[in-house]
């Protein structure tokens, strides 16, 4: 399992003199549009199926799209998978960390290494939908929005597809939502239905990378479940950014068996851990203003309101009621 750490590159081969596990791959002559930012960690049959599905789409030469795997001290064939599409002339660059320092210092470093205009955040377990990178890629192009986030399929952990999450029910094939408009904030937050909206779940985000690396880091939140979404807020509600919603299902989500250890098996805090997180983002950024507050919040009332009465009884059972009733609170339930 990844901890949280610092967002220093200081523990990568990559950043240091060319010891085992740098594989540098091709720096780019002109800088390409999106690069595919893919923390890793023990998982390299994952990550090879990942990567067939990225060479699939975009070929060995296209200069448009690159890879970076930043790899968190795996002791498994990670480099080997990583050599593999190099030498297919996938586009990709590897680095390997020393120790492992956590799935944020992971992630931050994949993006601090990439060179792209958009960074693609992309779990290791995770698969593109056939055809979605060019899709994607035309969107962005088009509209040149400062972050983007699209729907998902849902699956097994054979990625055998069970259903999809939706962010909103629109008609149009891709929304904008200017938020340095606060209404158009919270019109974004108003009528997304899941969690998937509120940028819980990275392999559906696309960001600007100039906006992602001037966005700080929140202290006190490194070690929290969500510390990128602390960076895509401060994109959005901060620097004032666009938000281009894309109604497409665009990767395969697959089960991770790694969250039963986040909650130590847990059934209230299964479900708590997500509240939670949420919960202390919107009072980051929306503690003096209620409406955007209730608003971001939307999808977490409507989940936890649906299921009152069970959630109180799995906090009873594991022993939670007091920030159970907490929770219910802060969601005016």
């Amino acid at each position: 399992m990844e901890t949280a750490a610092s967002n220093d590159l200081n523990d990568f081969s990559a950043m240091s003199s060319g010891e085992v596990g740098w594989l540098p791959g091709v720096r780019a002559v002109t800088r390409p549009l999106i690069s595919i930012c893919i923390p890793t960690f023990n998982r390299c049959e994952y990550l090879d199926f990942l990567l067939s599905t990225v060479l699939a789409q975009v070929g060995p030469d296209s200069v448009k799209i690159e890879v970076v795997v930043s790899d968190n001290s795996s002791n498994d064939s990670t480099l080997l998978v990583a050599d593999k599409y190099q030498k297919a002339s996938l586009n990709l660059r590897y680095l390997r960390s020393h120790r492992n320092r956590g799935f944020n210092a992971n992630l931050c470093s994949s993006v601090g290494a990439s060179e792209g205009e958009y960074c693609w955040l992309m779990g290791d377990d995770d698969a593109f939908r056939p055809g979605a990178i060019e899709f994607v890629a035309q969107n962005v192009q088009a509209y040149r929005p400062d972050v983007a986030v699209s729907n998902r399929y849902l699956c097994d952990a054979t990625l055998r597809v069970l259903g999809s999450d939706l962010i909103m029910d629109d008609g149009r094939p891709a929304v904008i939502f200017d938020c340095n408009v606060r209404a158009e904030m919270i019109d974004y937050f108003s009528r997304n239905s899941n969690t998937i909206g509120l940028f819980n779940f990275i392999s559906t985000l696309i960001v600007r990378r100039d906006q992602w690396v001037r966005a700080p880091v929140v202290p006190g939140f490194v070690n929290s479940m969500f510390p990128h979404v602390y960076k895509i807020m401060d994109i959005l509600k901060n620097q004032g950014g666009r938000l281009l919603y894309i109604n497409e299902q665009t990767v395969l989500a697959r089960d991770n068996p790694r969250v039963n250890e986040i909650h130590g098996g847990s059934a209230f805090q299964g479900w708590q851990f997500h509240f939670r997180g949420n919960i202390e983002v919107a009072e980051h950024f929306f503690s003096g203003d209620p409406d955007a507050y209730a608003a971001f919040l939307a999808p977490i009332k409507g989940i936890v309101g649906r299921g009152k009465l069970h959630y109180i009884e799995l906090a009873k059972n594991d022993g939670y009621l007091e920030e159970a009733l907490g929770t219910l609170s802060k969601l005016g339930l």
